[in-house]
């Protein structure tokens, strides 16, 4: 039986302060709409679409349906995560780490086996490692067996969401431990370990996300008194809302280009639909919506 010591607490959770420990910047440069769209991009998500939660893959630019990834009876994966070349995906089935090939004929391979509960896998920029979330903290390893991974955060609060910078450089990700507060996004350097603290709210600020150009990180909040999507700067300042819904939006992941944001928002009915807008918050309309639920998608 799984025991584990913070992840629990960290789960059921939920579900402006500059950083000058960790991230100095220049000005955040306005997004270019103009640019071409990356009609090869991928959405995975997790749904029920198939009955079980499986991992779903979806092209965002086209009229063709999802392909189920994973399908395996009875037994439900989550927290897909898509390598940066598109090729492998890496998610959580029975409170483990795995990864697999997105081909037809590729086999799943197993990367954890613990008494703890494992979460919310995210690939470095370079594609040879993976921060995860284990027992609320953020643990790193690179993406080969055996699978050695380090605590990266190593703190007594709870940790988790971890979001790699595209330099590689940096993981956002969401803590608890400032005290007197609910979960704010961090920024903490690798190399280091030395974080700092982005965002402040007597709420709750989740599910991190680093635009592609590296100064921009979305997210989630419920500041406001339902859950929403914001954006700060890298390191932290003014807050920027991006949906203004009264049904949940969360899960927020930019599209590889940076012009887009795809979500997950309840403004449809009970479960999640995936929603997207363009990056200024314009534009939101259904992506795949009314059919089963939609959770923990992730573009590349």
């Amino acid at each position: 039986m799984r025991t584990p010591r913070k992840l629990a607490l960290f789960l059921v959770s939920w579900s402006v302060v500059a950083c000058s420990e960790a991230v100095t910047d220049p000005e955040v440069p306005e997004v270019n709409f103009a640019m071409a769209v990356d009609e090869d991009s991928r959405v995975v998500f997790t749904s029920n679409e198939d009955e079980s939660y499986d991992i779903f893959m979806l092209s965002p630019f086209s009229i063709g349906l999802p392909e189920n990834i994973t399908i395996t009876p009875g037994v439900d994966e989550s927290f897909p995560a898509l390598s940066p070349d598109r090729s492998q995906i890496a998610y959580v089935a029975g409170g483990d780490l795995w990864v697999r090939g997105v081909a037809d004929t590729a086999q799943p391979v197993q990367y954890t086996s613990t008494p703890e509960i494992e979460t919310h896998p995210a690939w470095s920029p370079d594609g040879t490692q993976l921060a995860f979330v284990r027992d609320g903290d953020v643990y790193v390893a690179k993406v080969a067996l055996p699978f050695v991974a380090y605590n990266l955060t190593k703190h007594p609060s709870l940790d988790g969401d971890p979001s790699w910078s595209p330099d590689g450089n940096l993981i956002a990700f969401a803590s608890n431990r400032s005290g007197g507060h609910g979960f704010s996004i961090y920024v903490m350097k690798i190399k280091t370990r030395a974080a700092g603290r982005i965002t402040d709210t007597a709420g709750d600020d989740r599910y991190p996300d680093w635009s592609p150009d590296g100064m921009r990180i979305v997210f989630s909040t419920d500041r406001s008194g339902r859950e929403d999507v914001y954006w700060v700067s890298r390191s932290g300042g003014v807050l920027h809302s991006l949906t203004n819904d009264p049904a949940v939006d969360r899960d927020p992941t930019w599209s590889p280009d940076g012009t887009k944001i795809a979500f997950v928002s309840y403004r449809s009915g009970g479960t999640g639909d995936l929603w997207w807008m363009n990056a200024d918050g314009t534009n939101q309309s259904g992506l795949r919506q009314g059919l089963a639920t939609y959770a923990h998608p992730d573009w590349r």
